[in-house]
């Protein structure tokens, strides 16, 4: 017996797919200055530099929350 192959599609992928194509018609239906203030908004939050800084330094603070956390309930353990 011939079985079909499996194809597997998460939801997410799912979600992905159906906003790309949102995205795409809604792209159709802007004329020429609207995609280009689209585009040039899209490129400003590519190009910004202070959020990979903030995300960076919140994350070295909760590395640094948890170390502490972790140090103490292990101190605790202990005694």
């Amino acid at each position: 017996m011939f079985q079909k192959p499996f194809t597997l599609v998460s939801t997410t992928t799912k979600m992905i797919l159906s906003n790309q194509n949102q995205l795409l018609e809604v792209f159709g239906t802007l004329d020429q200055q609207q995609a280009n203030q689209v585009l040039a908004y899209a490129k400003q939050l590519i190009n910004r530099e202070e959020q990979p800084t903030a995300y960076k330094q919140f994350k070295r603070e909760a590395m640094r929350q948890i170390r502490q956390a972790l140090q103490k309930e292990k101190g605790t353990r202990t005694a």
